[in-house]
């Protein structure tokens, strides 16, 4: 219950509040992966400009990035959005929201704003009036993360664990909370406010 409670209030804190980029090992989508002051994980899109949208990890404990996994998903209506997400490296899993992405040959660098920029995703939105959210996930059965989330290797032999974004809770069952939004009611307010405290208490929910 307490954990819970945690999570309803931090969805509270959604009126236009923004937040910096989380860490360590955050893992989220921005629409700016260069921003130096507030990050905001929200972007109002009218129908058909197109809008890139970056699959990052936010200030990762170690670098290069040469491998990673996770699964993301919307809930989009079929038909609501055009694109797909075209990431850096190799990716050896055939489910198009599974991600096992290897960078052996191009290691992933973080930027000065310590976001490693692992994909792209150059976004048409077909029907502005829905709400589309963004979740990432870790992979169903995956052996080289069991412990329900997502992640990436910096050292060969050394996976280390990601933390979305916005949160969740531990399972199973496990629950994400999404991480981008897209559109809807809010008018561009963000889905989550995130300070340093709080981050802190998100990833507990993970233990």
């Amino acid at each position: 219950m307490k954990k819970m409670l945690l999570v309803l209030s931090l969805l509270v804190l959604t009126a236009s509040m923004a937040w910096a980029y989380p860490g360590p090992d955050g893992m989220g989508i921005y629409a700016d992966v260069t921003d130096t002051g507030p990050v905001e994980n929200c972007v109002i899109v009218p129908a058909f400009v197109q809008t890139n949208l970056y699959m990052c990890i936010t200030n990762p404990s170690g670098s290069p990035v040469l491998a990673w996994e996770a699964r993301i998903t919307n809930n989009a209506p079929a038909g609501a959005i055009i694109g797909n997400w075209v990431m850096s490296g190799l990716d050896v899993d055939n489910d198009p929201e599974d991600f096992v992405v290897g960078n052996g040959l191009n290691p992933l660098q973080p930027n000065a704003q310590g976001v490693v920029v692992l994909g792209e995703l150059q976004l048409f939105v077909v029907n502005p009036a829905v709400t589309i959210d963004f979740t990432i996930t870790h992979i169903p059965g995956s052996v080289s993360f069991p412990g329900g989330t997502p992640g990436y290797v910096h050292t060969l032999g050394f996976n280390t664990p990601c933390y979305t974004a916005t949160g969740g809770t531990a399972g199973p069952p496990y629950v994400y909370n999404p991480v981008f939004r897209v559109n809807g009611p809010e008018a561009g307010q963000c889905i989550v406010a995130n300070e340093d405290a709080s981050w802190s208490e998100i990833k507990t929910l993970y233990r």
